[in-house]
């Protein structure tokens, strides 16, 4: 990773952000000074980097959303699918997303009480490791940065099978503690490759807009299931997900987190 090239386009995030966010930043955030970043180990030598989930909290009828989706796509240019892993959850209040169950809508009723839990009202926002509270899509370049250089307590890996018959995906997922902690497994399904509505920018509706990483449905409860995690114990543990009719089965994903309302997000995985 070359720091030139993380200022560039950390500068250029900022000068958008003048022209196009929905609120104000403010001039000591414009531009961020910042060191290469260096790659975590545990005193046994093992490499523990954190990850770094992106909740990007959007609506197909919120104009700026899309910018969102264009800091997401400059962040992939310097972090690859595994380091950074973003969720488009499509929520919000009336005028900003199509309410759930009309057509050709991606809102969810699981996306819209995240979006109440989080307090939160103006789009496009989002949460990064679920820490420091909502961000501003101009702050999620640094705040990645950052916590992509945290010590991560455990090692996970989550995989995928689509049957046959294109109706289930049996997923596995694997936690490895480095050290005991406690908080919520949560796993999530994305799809990618969606062409729907999304107004645009420039106030025009676009219908063939392709919308990637949307949070479809959660796996395991709406806030996950409550775990205890020991030292150097193996987790495994077996699901089956349901693929629905509206679903491209060959497009679905499976994000697998820990988080705790102490630490935020402890790791994230994704399947591929």
């Amino acid at each position: 990773m070359k720091l030139k090239g993380i200022l560039n386009i950390l500068t250029s995030f900022a000068i958008a952000s003048l022209v196009f966010a929905c609120s104000n930043v403010d001039e000591d955030n414009r531009f961020i000074e910042i060191e290469d970043p260096v790659t975590p180990q545990d005193s046994t030598g093992i490499i523990v980097t954190k990850n770094v989930l992106i909740e990007d909290y959007t609506g197909q009828m919120c104009q700026n959303c899309p910018l969102a989706s264009d800091v997401i796509k400059n962040l992939h240019e310097i972090y690859n699918d595994s380091t950074l892993i973003p969720v488009a959850i499509y929520s919000g209040k009336p005028g900003m997303c199509i309410p759930v169950g009309k057509k050709g809508s991606l809102t969810t009723n699981e996306g819209q009480e995240y979006f109440e839990k989080w307090g939160l009202s103006d789009q496009p926002i989002g949460l990064v490791n679920r820490k420091d509270g909502p961000l501003e899509k101009s702050k999620w370049p640094a705040k990645v940065l950052e916590f992509s250089r945290e010590e991560a307590p455990l090692a996970m890996d989550v995989k995928s099978v689509l049957s046959e018959d294109g109706k289930t995906i049996n997923v596995h997922v694997v936690v490895n503690p480095i050290k005991s902690v406690s908080g919520k497994l949560q796993l999530w399904i994305l799809e990618d490759n969606i062409v729907g509505i999304q107004k645009m920018p420039d106030g025009k509706p676009k219908k063939d807009y392709l919308h990637n990483h949307v949070f479809r449905a959660s796996v395991n409860g709406t806030w996950g299931e409550d775990m205890q995690f020991t030292e150097k114990n193996t987790f495994e543990k077996d699901y089956v997900v349901n693929v629905q009719d509206d679903w491209k089965g060959k497009d679905i994903h499976i994000v697998a987190f820990v988080y705790n309302d102490n630490e935020g997000v402890l790791q994230v995985v994704r399947s591929f």
